[in-house]
């Protein structure tokens, strides 16, 4: 899974959502990707593209799963 999000403006930089959502210790992820009106660099482990590239990612398919499967209580 990759954790992406979508900044506007030129102050891409800080994106506290993005970091609580890295700092979960029980959640793991592929490299977390901000799109933005910046160039193409990596900072502090997070890639930095430019809008224009989110044309190149690729969607994952989303697991199956059932209702039935959980057991709680109607």
């Amino acid at each position: 899974m990759v954790p992406v999000e979508m900044k506007s403006g030129s102050s891409f930089h800080p994106h506290p959502a993005l970091n609580k959502v890295l700092q979960a210790a029980n959640w793991t992820f592929a490299q977390p990707v901000v799109f933005c009106t910046g160039n193409v660099h990596e900072q502090d482990g997070i890639l930095y593209l430019p809008w224009y590239m989110l044309m190149f990612l690729e969607p994952e398919p989303v697991p199956s799963f059932s209702f039935e499967a959980l057991d709680l209580p109607l």
